[in-house]
This record gives structure tokens, sequence and C-alpha cells, in this order.
């Protein structure tokens, strides 16, 4: 739980927070903390309408790839758009994003199955917003892009996280798995480590990203043992999540081998404890039971939940189909517009707001928590979703996109809006599982030739 989703479980801190926000001048590094304390007293009055901006923004300024992971959607991809468009955002649109780039405190950088360090503006782009606001920045990475003038200006100005996917620790298993050079990978790491160390700064935090699964369990001790060498100072140990991907055939999830799964965490974290490298979580998160996607049943979501990406959050995933155009959205589970950034620029408040206020963006905030909820989030909440999705990854995308047609279905049935040029509101899964399985085909035939069936 965040510092504000606890805070706003608190009526009385919540009205004193506000109250306190009216006294902050909306400048400079001073804009992040009035609008953070604001958003308390709108999260906790759940706001339909809201003055606040977002407190946490996510932007993929590269929609290219220099790897081709095989656990990554990027292979979905590539036959959803073979022509997959050039998206780089530069300096410029950066500073003209500062509209609400300002108000957040913690801003992002990655989306889609892109890599960010493809774009050549980076150092200048997180300079410039250290130096302006001060805001808390993290990127997600590969790595292999991370050489010197990358490494000088993250320890330069001060970079706060560095999330690196770092799956597989061997020369093989790393090539086999994430199709790069992990020595170079290492070579970055290192380097980017000893000018921290040189600079007698603990910034950037640098974090390993390791999802296990069985074509990975054994690489695990050696990612382990590395993130000690190199002077990482924790390793994320997530369960994979499945997805249309080259791995999706193989089923290397552990839901179906929770015993071997369990194993695995034991082995992880008992030569964590020998060779002193930090875990996070400190201790294992085991699987408890095998799923069954039968199981599933609409009804089974967790009520109790509450969400505040609504209130918080806003991500930009570029479309690969059109350069300078994002898909725009609050979560993982849902895309909500298409925005073309030329066509409606976002570098000033009122444009801002007609995306942050938007209708469908009300209907979200209006349902999210509700008992009933929309079908959107009850989706998200069932206690099912994320087992299904590693053991029958049709019937989790069937049920995800059925989930996210029907949102569309019923915000449109409670709610009239006016056509915003650049800015549309989608109808459905823009990479949905029906749109994919119809482009394989498509291209099977026309690498195969028709069937004499016609």
């Amino acid at each position: 739980m965040g510092f504000t989703e606890l805070l706003s479980k608190f009526a009385i801190v919540a009205r004193l927070a506000y109250w306190a926000s009216t006294f902050i001048p909306p400048c400079g590094w001073l804009r992040k903390y009035k609008n953070s304390l604001s958003l308390i007293h709108e999260r906790r009055s759940a706001a339909v309408v809201v003055s606040t901006m977002p407190s946490s923004v996510r932007i993929a300024i590269s929609s290219l790839c220099n790897y081709r992971c095989l656990f990554c959607e990027i292979h979905k991809d590539e036959v959803l758009y073979p022509k997959r468009a050039a998206t780089f955002l530069n300096l410029s649109d950066i500073v003209a994003w500062s509209s609400f780039l300002g108000d957040a405190s913690a801003i992002s950088f990655f989306g889609g199955s892109a890599e960010p360090l493809m774009n050549k503006a980076f150092p200048e782009i997180i300079k410039y917003l250290k130096r302006r606001f001060n805001s808390r920045l993290m990127i997600n990475t590969n790595g292999r892009l991370l050489r010197e003038q990358i490494a000088d200006s993250m320890v330069d100005c001060g970079f706060d996280e560095v999330l690196l996917s770092y799956h597989a620790g061997t020369t093989e298993g790393y090539k086999k798995l994430m199709t790069g050079d992990v020595d170079a990978v290492d070579a970055n790491i290192a380097d980017l480590t000893r000018k921290r160390r040189d600079a007698k700064s603990n910034k950037p935090f640098l974090r390993f990203n390791f999802a296990l699964h069985k074509a990975n369990a054994d690489e695990a001790l050696v990612v382990v043992r590395k993130a000690k060498s190199l002077g990482v100072d924790e390793i994320l140990i997530n369960r994979y999540h499945g997805g249309r991907n080259l791995l999706s055939h193989d089923l290397v999830a552990f839901d179906l081998d929770i015993a071997n799964g369990n194993r695995a965490l034991d082995r992880i974290y008992a030569e964590a404890a020998v060779v002193g490298t930090a875990l996070n979580p400190q201790r294992p998160a085991y699987w408890e039971t095998s799923p069954s996607a039968d199981k599933w049943s609409d009804a089974d979501f967790d009520s109790d939940q509450v969400c505040s990406y609504p209130w918080t959050d806003l991500h930009f995933d570029p479309c690969l189909d059109s350069p300078r155009t994002f898909f725009v959205g609050q979560c993982n589970r849902i895309q909500l517009f298409r925005l073309n950034i030329d066509e409606l620029p976002l570098d000033n408040k009122k444009n801002v707001r007609l995306l942050w206020n938007h209708p469908v963006l009300q209907y979200l905030r209006k349902t999210v928590n509700t008992a009933s909820c929309n079908s959107l989030c009850r989706y998200c909440k069932n206690r099912c979703r994320e087992s299904v999705r590693n053991i029958d990854e049709s019937t989790y995308s069937r049920l995800r996109d059925d989930a996210i047609r029907r949102f569309f279905v019923e915000f449109r049935a409670h709610a009239t809006y006016e056509e915003i040029p650049g800015l549309r509101v989608l109808e459905d899964n823009p990479d949905s599982d029906e749109r994919y399985m119809r482009a394989s085909a498509e291209k099977l035939i026309a690498v195969s030739g028709p069937s004499r069936n016609g």
C-alpha cells in the first residue's frame, strides 16, 4: 500500500491534506506536493470530476526494441503490426508535457514491447525533469544500451531507479531466453555501479526483475550470485505470467507444478541468504493451490479490493501502426483512448483536462470500487485471473477481451460525450486475441499460399 493510499483511509487526514494544499503555490518543485495533497482528498471523496493531475505517469518514449525475448509479447505485436511505426519522444515533447508532468510525483519510462533507451534523447530528458521538477524517475530496461553517457547522466542528475529485465544469468541461457549478450549487459551494470560508488551516491537504485518459470529455474542461482558481484541492490522475484509469446505453447509457468515451483523459490532464497543478495519480497511468495480455468466465475471477484488508479495513474503506450500516436490508459488491463499528440497537443492544462476528466474516466471513477463495479474491474479483481492466464491463454484472452468490450458498451449506455479531434475512445481491445489469430492466419496463408479449398 502506497503512502497516498494509506492516508486516504483517514478522512480527517484527507481534509487536512486538502486544506494544507491550498497554501502551496503551484510552481516548480512544489507542484507535485500540492497535487499529491489535493489528490488525497479527491481520492478519499471518490471525486468523479477532479481538479488534480495524475501523480504517476508512465511514458513509452520509444516504440522500438533491440531484443526479441521469448517471453515478451513483441512476437504478437509483430504479427499484428508487421510495419512497426517508429516513435521517439524528444525533449521538446517532454517540455510541452510539463503542463501535467510537473504535477506528477513519479514518472516511469517504459510501455508496450519497447526499449526506452533506444531513444537517444533520454539523457537530456531526465536531466530536464530532475532539474525542473525533481520528479522521481524510473526506467524498465534490458540494459544493453545502458552505456557510459547514459550511466553518467543517471548518476549526475540523481536518477532514482533502474529496473533491469534480467531473466537468465549464463551466456547461453540469456542468449536463448532474452536473445542478447549478457556479458555486455554485465559490463554496463558494473560501469553504472562503479560510477555510483565514485560519486558517493546511492542513486540510481538498481533492481533486477526476475520472473521465475520452468525455462529459467536453472538460471536463478546464477542471477542471485551475479546481482551480488555486480553491486545490484535487489532482485524482484516474480512468478511468471503468460501471454502470446514464444513460450506460450511450452506451459513454462509453475502454476500446474507448484511443488517444483515452490522448491525453486526455496533454492533462490537459500542462495540469496548465503551470498547476501537482497530479495523482494523478503520471503517467498509460494504457489498455494493448483488452479483450474473451469473454476472461473464472473461473480467470484474481491469486492473489498480498492483501486486508486483512476485518480492517480496515466499510461502512454505506443500505437505501432502510426507514429506519434499513443494508446492511453490507467492500468495494464485496458487501453481507453487512441491519442495523436500532434492533433491534440498536451501542452496546456485545458487539453490535458479534456483527457483526464473525459466522461470515460469519470465513468471509471464512478464504478471502479462499487459493490457491483463495471465489467472490466470485476474481471481484474477476479480471484482466478492471474492463474488462468498461466494455464489457459485462450480462455484468459477471451475473458479479458470480453470484459473490455462490455466495459465500453456499459460506458456508452450510461454516458454521452462529444468527439475530440485527436482523441478517440476505443470500443474494444486493439490488440485482441481475435485480431491476433486472424492476423496469424493471414500471415500463414501469405507464406504458404492458399489451400486447395480456397
